[in-house]
């Protein structure tokens, strides 16, 4: 086509330049004729881009990590002329599975379509159309048009999550009860205190629900309890920029503490989950499964942009000296070693897991600092290798 087009139009200009050297009206009548192809090119494009009508539909907006999502796309032409040849460019979250659609359109004709998109990593994703290619019947006149440029244009939105693993910590490690590593059952009154109002959950006490509450909301609303001789945990992750393999290192560190979140909500410990990127919503201490939507919708969408190691080594150093801290989780892209200087000045003892490899040799670290990578590692096999535990 690209050829054609150049003889076309090369064909033209000599057609031109020839009659008015000459004064010939077969080469006018050639030109002109050329001339009103063109037009009729031009208006039958801009006759399809201005007739355009399309329905573009997700099935879902939110999605775990490993599932997929489907893309619902419907081209109409109710009009008394043809659309011309058209090619529409589909965004998806995998960059392999983008792909081209090819269209031709007779008079009051319509087309559907129904991609399923595989979601590999977290976060949140445009899909859609994006560039529409348009093309004549003889090549002479391409368009292209991004849509996302029109003000009325919008691509479809997906928020992937983490991947929730059910893991459980093993019995020696579980602190809910009487912190002593067994689970003893009921504690003694007087022995927790009163934290907060929660929605009732399945297996909750009856003697635990607010009636007053429940009544003012019309929902029913359990007491919830912290244990003082329960472990407080804090999951911090490191948001340093990463620059190789961006996405799949921010996937594995997210999940790897939604895994360590839930396990340590099902004990019911109370776990605050934090980053070092201040200028990200930061969230308050959780204590049941019934926090754990709001903290996994929290790192779906948790950016990794920071520049300075020293702003996450502040922020850890601002939460670990806020409130007691018994159970400690570094998670990070890399090591950042005003993290390292920090944490070996703290006498707690902290899990450091990055998901780049280890350097070789490892940096001399305290005793008190467990270093590990999760680098390509599946994050249940990890966590079991590292705290023992399975998955439910």
């Amino acid at each position: 086509m690209k050829r054609f087009r150049i003889f076309y139009y090369l064909l033209m200009l000599a057609s031109l330049l020839y009659g008015l050297y000459s004064g010939n009206r077969i080469c006018y009548t050639l030109f002109f004729m050329q001339i009103l192809i063109l037009l009729a090119a031009l208006a039958l494009n801009l006759w399809t881009i201005l007739s355009f009508s399309y329905v573009q539909t997700l099935n879902t907006r939110e999605a775990e990590k490993g599932q997929t999502v489907t893309l619902h796309l419907g081209i109409y032409n109710d009009k008394p002329f043809p659309f011309t040849h058209m090619k529409i460019h589909i965004l998806a979250p995998a960059p392999e599975e983008c792909q081209d659609v090819w269209i031709n359109l007779a008079p009051r004709q319509e087309t559907s379509f129904d991609f399923i998109f595989s979601l590999p990593y977290r976060g949140e994703y445009e899909m859609g159309m994006t560039r529409l290619d348009i093309q004549d019947l003889f090549g002479l006149f391409p368009m292209h048009i991004d849509m996302r440029w029109l003000s009325y244009y919008r691509t479809q939105t997906v928020l992937v999550y983490p991947r929730t693993i059910h893991f459980r910590l093993p019995a020696f490690s579980q602190s809910s009860a009487t912190g002593l590593g067994q689970n003893l059952g009921p504690l003694t009154p007087g022995s927790e205190e009163f934290s907060h109002l929660r929605p009732f959950l399945p297996g909750d006490l009856m003697a635990r629900i607010h009636w007053k509450s429940s009544i003012k909301t019309r929902s029913l609303k359990t007491r919830q309890y912290t244990d003082p001789s329960g472990e407080s945990c804090l999951i911090f992750i490191d948001t340093q920029k990463i620059s190789k393999e961006a996405d799949r290192i921010a996937d594995q560190v997210t999940e790897c503490a939604a895994a360590l979140l839930y396990a340590h909500l099902v004990q019911e410990d109370p776990t605050r989950l934090a980053c070092g990127d201040l200028s990200y919503a930061q969230l308050s201490e959780s204590f049941s499964l019934s926090d754990y939507h709001r903290c996994h919708q929290w790192l779906a969408m948790l950016p990794f942009r920071q520049e300075a190691e020293e702003a996450g080594a502040e922020a850890l150093h601002a939460l670990i000296h806020a409130s007691p801290v018994q159970k400690l989780y570094v998670l990070g892209p890399t090591i950042n070693s005003a993290c390292i200087t920090l944490l070996e000045s703290f006498p707690v003892p902290c899990h450091y897991w990055i998901g780049s490899p280890l350097p070789n040799p490892a940096p001399p670290l305290a005793k008190q600092i467990q270093l590990a990578s999760f680098h390509e590692k599946e994050t249940a096999v990890f966590l079991h290798d590292q705290l023992g535990g399975d998955v439910l």
